[in-house]
């Protein structure tokens, strides 16, 4: 392990002949002695604008409080976003007061280097902590996502330099080196990692241990304090895709262990008085899962060291396993006899869509491990190797080829997953984010490449009072976030007469009568109930239609509801899951029978309404009185309020055939 480097060793030295050693190291913790909330901002300041003389004398501190400057000026010095500075020295002034003691004044710096020189280093690396976080974290998340998200991040695009020769700025040292260079040593990971979580709003601090020669961070998460070794869950020598979690959210206890996944303890280190105490994360399931955890809605889809997918609910405390995904083994290069003990999938998710690797093989499916498809055989003899992951660089999605589990790895191109596609989705969540109560946002959808309503954005409305707008082709879907119940992608699609449903059911069930059949390309329950407007043509307006599921287990179609097509043409149909279904138009009614309140539903309520109006006790409108009389002979009387009965208690299925 690389020695944790020292920013800066100087000698301080007061006026008045008073000179003081003053050996600059490592610290971040300030005494308590003095309040240093308002000197730590002046003389960071003083640094940042490169002044010469930082004046401290309005806080009046004497000689007593030297050590406690000290440790100021120590802990703005390892500042993450100060790693430009380049001290000469510093001295410390003073003045006797009217008693003959004295007071600092001054804080007297030389620097190196100027802002101007400085300039480009300091933009890039702002530049880069934006990029990061914008594209890594977003307001849904907990702060045990972020601390997730931010340290995957680190080490799936951070190299350990073993070997002091990758060009950096401050030896790998500084979070410039970590996020901007891309390699650096434990020093810079836990500068980077501490600064990243500062920026999203997660106290963290940088834990180090002088017998260990190491550094690493503390990290405040729900009021208790854990540790994140980021360094040691990065594999060395570099594995590209691969991240280890073995280090990640530890107790104070558990950290100190050697354990069958940790082969290292930690000792001795220096946590500035805190303590992790806490150990609810200890045995946590991603221990044992080496590669990165995707985040999504409220979900974490991962795989683990046996080849198993699944996901982790945090809400529940609970891990779901989908399916098993890989039985195979990686084989000794070269070698039919001998294979690795371990497994080197890895996932990415683009999405609604899931595509992991085997040692030969990509495959995609969805979330919930249903529907799995190749996607492309990478033959090994080609490539001179297996796959030991999959990474994704900008929209390309390539294969990590090896010969074996410790080398770093060349990278082989397997197909662009067009990411770019999704620029509706950050209008979509910005959109979400500006509504206001009882407020509704409307969406073009006609010309996205793909139909899906991403499950970050489902649950940004779940609970509220908001609606959601998607109109295509023909069709709408509304959303409204009191109706959520589950946040999962949703693929809006459908599409018509693809024959799912056999024809001649179709023809049984529609007689001479116009149908239709709808075809949703999502699998499975919404986990929310939406409005589905279908045009059918406006040469239906005012007729009525039913809806009838495909029960293809059965082979047979199960009436869902009867619905009235409107003035335009268009029929609102309200769904909870996708299936395929079959729409009859009841060509010989002129007005949806049965419908007093003209809601678009018969339901109890209209048997309500019918039997309160024959009693007197309401009045219902024109309209309303011509679709009660669902017999047809001219009269609202208890003949009709029987047959609504009837239709009700589903004795009958249809007013028109009765």
């Amino acid at each position: 392990m690389k020695a944790i480097k020292t920013l800066l060793s100087t000698v301080l030295s007061l006026a008045f002949s008073i000179n003081v050693i003053f050996v600059v190291a490592p610290k971040e913790a300030v005494s308590a002695e003095i309040s240093s909330q308002n000197i730590t901002e002046d003389i960071r300041n003083g640094f940042i604008n490169f002044q010469t003389g930082i004046d401290i004398k309005q806080y009046e501190m004497s000689m007593d409080n030297f050590q406690q400057l000290n440790d100021i000026i120590n802990q703005v010095i390892l500042d993450p976003d100060l790693f430009y500075l380049n001290l000469s020295s510093i001295k410390c002034s003073g003045a006797y007061d009217a008693n003959g003691n004295v007071i600092l004044s001054q804080v007297k710096v030389e620097y190196g280097n100027t802002y101007e020189e400085c300039k480009p280093e300091i933009d890039e690396f702002n530049q880069k902590t934006d990029e990061i976080i914008n594209n890594n974290i977003n307001d849904s998340m907990t702060d045990i996502e972020k601390a997730l998200k931010l340290h995957d991040y680190l080490v799936l695009n951070t190299k350990y330099d073993t070997t002091d020769t990758i060009p950096d700025l401050n030896g790998g040292s500084s979070a410039y080196d970590i996020m901007v260079k891309g390699n650096g040593v434990c020093q810079g990971y836990a500068q980077a990692y501490r600064y990243l979580l500062g920026k999203v709003g997660i106290n963290a601090i940088m834990v180090t241990s002088d017998e260990m020669v190491h550094a690493w961070n503390l990290v405040q998460i729900d009021g208790q304090w854990y540790h994140v070794d980021v360094t040691w869950d990065d594999p060395v020598p570099d594995a590209q895709g691969r991240v280890n979690h073995e280090y990640f959210m530890l107790s104070d206890s558990e950290i100190g262990k050697v354990t069958e996944t940790r082969e290292n303890e930690h000792y001795n280190w220096n946590s500035k008085g805190l303590t992790a105490t806490d150990t609810r994360f200890d045995n946590a399931f991603w221990n044992d899962v080496n590669s990165e955890i995707y985040i999504s809605a409220g979900r974490w889809y991962f795989i683990d060291n046996k080849g198993m997918y699944s996901t982790y609910i945090p809400s529940e405390n609970s891990v779901n396993t989908n399916v098993s995904i890989d039985d195979e083994k990686w084989y000794v290069w070269e070698s039919v006899n001998q294979y690795w003990g371990g497994k080197y999938s890895s996932l990415i998710i683009s999405g609604d869509m899931v595509y992991y690797n085997t040692p030969t093989m990509i495959y995609k499916m969805n979330l919930d491990g249903s529907n799995k498809q190749s996607v492309q055989y990478v033959n090994p003899y080609d490539t001179k190797g297996y796959v030991y992951g999959m990474i994704l660089n900008d929209d390309m999605l390539y294969a990590v080829i090896k010969q074996a589990p410790s080398d770093e790895g060349t990278l082989y191109e397997i197909m662009n997953l067009h990411l770019n596609n999704y620029s509706y989705i950050d209008t979509l969540l910005k959109s979400i984010s500006d509504l206001k109560d009882g407020g509704t946002s409307v969406f073009n959808m006609s010309q996205e490449p793909d139909k899906v309503l991403p499950a970050e954005a489902i649950n940004m409305i779940k609970g509220r009072n908001v609606n959601l707008i998607f109109e295509f082709d023909g069709y709408s879907w509304a959303i409204n976030g009191q109706n959520v119940k589950a946040s999962q992608n949703l693929n809006l699609q459908i599409d018509e007469n693809k024959g799912i449903i056999p024809s001649d059911l179709l023809l049984q069930t529609a007689a001479d009568n116009k149908y239709v059949e709808l075809n949703l390309s999502h699998d499975g329950q919404f986990g929310l109930s939406a409005d589905v407007s279908y045009y059918i043509g406006k040469e239906y307006a005012k007729k009525s239609a039913t809806v009838y599921y495909y029960n293809e287990a059965e082979r047979k179609l199960d009436k869902e509801t009867d619905i009235r097509i409107n003035d335009d043409g268009s029929m609102k149909i309200s769904l909870e899951h996708a299936s395929n279904y079959a729409v009859v138009v009841n060509e010989n009614t002129e007005n949806y029978l049965g419908d007093i309140n003209e809601d678009g539903r018969v339901d109890i309520t209209d048997l309500t309404l019918i039997s309160l109006y024959l009693l007197g006790d309401v009045h219902i409108s024109e309209s309303g009185t011509v679709n009660a009389d669902v017999n047809r002979d001219g009269y609202v009387d208890l003949a009709d309020l029987a047959m609504f009965k009837q239709y009700v208690i589903k004795d009958i299925t249809s007013f028109i055939q009765h």
